[in-house]
């Protein structure tokens, strides 16, 4: 029988989502009808400039960590995507989205841009801005409702994206940046070394066979053969910081420095050593990790030293509590 017949589609939810002529589920009729009277009705780039300026002051940052509470970090994160598809719904175009500069004029798929080495570009579309920085050179790779895609060769590029997770990616010479809904920087040289930070949310950066994950508040490394550094906290300690530099150049007299100085709040770094470490190294990382985020149930210690990604990854949610 087909989905005609049945009055059901046979369209993925996400693809209802992402692409406006898909047909959407019964759920999502329900849930647009309900969102409508918050449809927003002005300029796009106006609302991402004022959530993009949207910031919470020092001195009650300390009070909004809620890892101490987990059911609460639980509605937190709930409220989040609940927030998160609600402003998709309200600024998802009909048709695809494209790329326009501050000239109106559009970018189009395939077309390289470069700026001038004391100025800017800016770039607009419905699910966000970018900007290359002085002297930078970048390509329009694709814009379609399934994904956008950039090509930065060289340069500087900063992103603020509402949208699903991995819809907007940016590729440099030696990673692919993923954005699973954030704001970031993006740096790259000619060699196709550079630096990703991230001011909020999260990115994936990608270099096969590896991957690192960075939240907000952190900063990522790219080498330029194509080797990922390990994500640093950007307000970890400076010992800290400088072991982790020696470890990424191969340098495993670090690994001592990383372990006895790192904090709750480095459990990020220390997740992603387990798989940048061997052997008795390992172990050792793991035991301090255990220490400063118990592993749950999921993670037993044998599957964990042999990377099974399940173990790994629901170690990585117990992580994630502790920042």
């Amino acid at each position: 029988m087909s989905a005609e017949q049945t009055g059901k589609s046979d369209s993925h939810p996400r693809e209802w989502l992402v692409d406006g002529h898909a047909e959407p589920t019964a759920d999502q009729r329900r849930i647009a009808q309900a969102l409508e009277p918050a449809r927003w009705s002005g300029d796009t780039t106006d609302l991402l400039d004022r959530l993009g300026e949207a910031r919470v002051p020092p001195s009650h940052r300390r009070s909004l960590r809620l890892s101490r509470y987990p059911w609460r970090t639980g509605l937190l994160a709930a409220a989040i995507v609940l927030a998160g598809l609600a402003v998709w719904l309200a600024v998802r175009p009909s048709q695809p989205s494209a790329w326009t500069f501050a000239s109106g004029d559009s970018w189009r798929v395939g077309q390289w841009v470069e700026s001038a080495s004391n100025g800017q570009v800016r770039a607009t579309s419905s699910i966000g801005r970018v900007t290359l920085g002085p002297g930078s050179r970048a390509r329009m790779v694709q814009a379609s409702r399934q994904e956008h895609r950039i090509e930065l060769a060289e340069g500087s590029m900063e992103a603020f994206i509402l949208a699903p997770p991995r819809l907007f990616f940016v590729d440099t010479p030696s990673a692919t940046a993923v954005d699973m809904g954030c704001a970031y920087r993006l740096e790259v040289d000619a060699r196709g070394a550079g630096m990703l930070h991230v001011t909020a949310g999260w990115v994936e950066l990608q270099a096969e066979p590896t991957a690192s994950r960075v939240p907000s508040g952190a900063s990522c490394r790219i080498e330029a053969d194509r080797r990922l550094g390990i994500p640093v906290f950007d307000d970890a300690s400076t010992p800290l910081r400088d072991a982790v530099s020696r470890l990424e150049e191969g340098d495993l007299s670090g690994l001592s420095v990383v372990l006895g100085s790192a904090r709750p709040r480095d459990s990020l770094t220390l997740w992603h050593l387990l798989a940048r470490t061997q052997g008795p190294d390992r172990e050792r990382v793991l035991e301090r990790l255990a220490e400063l985020a118990p592993p749950p149930d999921g993670a037993d210690r044998e599957q964990v030293l042999a990377l099974e990604q399940r173990a790994l990854e629901a170690w990585w949610l117990v992580v994630r509590r502790s920042w």
